[in-house]
């Protein structure tokens, strides 16, 4: 059963997960360790030790030795975003050797192996269910390589599954009349806020979700009722310094030919205390915190 792997290529906002159904590739970062090639576990520490001395070694090394080393031609892989955020969940099969590239023409990914993609046409709403049918919890992990062979029965129900025109997930259509969102991820979040604007701010409308702009995509997109640019960055946990910076630059790059005020909002389950001393300081920005709501019935 170890033969089945997710790799993680790439973040929210390097956009690495537009590219690799186009390269036909996976891959992960760390370029500085150079070419790994017959490198070992112990010498793989040594490299990320000498290059990333501020990174923790042992899960950096593992996640390098797992992608040179475990990862083999045959193996199935399945990619998505580290935090599901409304996208196609890919699954293909491995078909080249580990390669590393100091330029790759990605500009993303310096190491990498070529895939033949499969289905590119699976959303995460029929990724959740697949995984829900069988009594399990959706896995969605943060690790950039992770061994999925516990779950290749639902991967197996993936590759075979016949309804691609299925809607994303929304959940139970009573929990969803009732309000009783279960999200604990990013992409619940949205498609929670994108149908129901007015709990976060009385008149928004939706513009667009997954907006693309010159500093990354946006998630939500609106317009408030005087007619500005309202820009919404989600968190699924605690939003940490760099959620400003990324929400900032998402407000600076928005298309605004009309010359409309732009103000953001960044939705969290909390808070750094440096991203509650930034909002201070920004007038056009918003802090609101979501919380869980849970219903419970008699089966």
């Amino acid at each position: 059963m170890d033969n089945y792997w997710v790799v993680l290529s790439g973040s929210k906002n390097d956009h690495i997960f537009d590219r690799v159904e186009e390269l036909s590739c996976v891959g992960i970062g760390w370029p500085s360790v150079g070419n790994l090639t017959g490198l070992n576990l112990s010498d793989i520490r040594q490299v990320v030790d000498e290059q990333y001395p501020d990174s923790s070694v042992g899960h950096v090394a593992g996640y390098l030795d797992r992608f040179v080393n475990l990862v083999q031609p045959g193996h199935t892989v399945l990619t998505f975003l580290p935090a599901p955020h409304g996208q196609r969940v890919l699954i293909g099969t491995i078909e080249g050797d580990y390669r590393f590239d100091p330029s790759p023409e990605h500009g993303l990914l310096s190491h990498t192996r070529q895939v033949r993609w499969i289905r590119t046409d699976l959303t995460f709403g029929i990724y959740n269910r697949t995984f829900q049918a069988d009594g399990k919890t959706p896995p969605y992990g943060r690790h950039p390589v992770w061994n999925a062979g516990q779950h290749a029965e639902q991967i197996t129900a993936l590759l075979e599954h016949d309804d691609v025109g299925d809607a994303e997930y929304k959940g139970d259509d009573e929990d969803l009349d009732a309000g009783g969102f279960k999200f604990g991820l990013e992409a619940q979040l949205q498609e929670a806020l994108s149908d129901n604007m007015q709990d976060l701010e009385q008149g928004l409308t939706l513009d667009e979700t997954e907006k693309s702009v010159p500093a990354g995509r946006i998630d939500i997109a609106a317009t408030d009722t005087q007619g500005g640019i309202v820009i919404i960055e989600l968190k699924a946990g605690t939003a940490k310094s760099d959620s400003i910076t990324q929400l900032l630059s998402y407000m600076g790059t928005v298309d605004n030919p009309d010359d409309r005020e732009v103000r953001g909002i960044l939705v969290a389950y909390d808070f750094d205390p440096k991203v509650r001393y930034a909002a201070n300081a920004l007038p056009n920005v918003t802090l609101k915190a979501y919380r869980f709501r849970f219903d419970f019935t008699d089966i």
